[in-house]
């Protein structure tokens, strides 16, 4: 996960200066989130089965967009945002089954924030909140890069957005 993390802010402060250093980073990414999403199959393997196959069909619709030349900084924030929320599923929805699974003697120690009850189960409320932090935070992280850029106007129409 840290090296995970490590690459994405480097992906985001080189701002793929260079076309091959970019298809580096992003095959580096790839393969990182693959070995976080291999590393929980043991919890969830259909829902990863699934969610590998859609990131794979977004990362290839990406990559297509980003070979027809799209707006460098706007593919880069939408890359960077899909593979957050990937990251954010991948991480949140086995909480449930584990907290199940592992009984409500360990619960308390699992989660002492209260962002999950007792009985494990997380609500919409609760997702869409966890969501939203998250793409903050992501987001505070691109924007300087993207500023660096002169697009300014993105930070604003994605705050507003948020």
């Amino acid at each position: 996960m840290r090296m995970f993390l490590m690459l994405l802010r480097v992906f985001c402060a080189l701002q793929a200066q260079n076309q091959a250093l970019f298809m580096v980073l992003l095959f580096l990414l790839i393969i990182s989130a693959k070995l976080i999403a291999g590393q929980l199959l043991t919890v969830m393997r259909p829902l990863m089965a699934r969610l590998r196959m859609v990131i794979a069909v977004i990362l290839r619709a990406v990559l297509l967009r980003r070979f027809l030349l799209v707006r460098r900084g706007a593919l880069l924030m939408v890359l960077v945002l899909i593979v957050l929320l990937v990251m954010f599923v991948i991480i949140l929805l086995p909480i449930p089954a584990l907290l199940r699974a592992s009984g409500p003697a360990a619960q308390p120690l699992l989660f002492q924030q209260g962002h999950v009850r007792r009985q494990g189960i997380l609500t919409t409320q609760e997702l869409m909140m966890s969501a939203m932090m998250m793409l903050t935070t992501s987001a505070s992280m691109v924007f300087p890069a993207l500023q660096a850029d002169g697009q300014a106007r993105w930070k604003h129409a994605l705050i507003l957005a948020l």
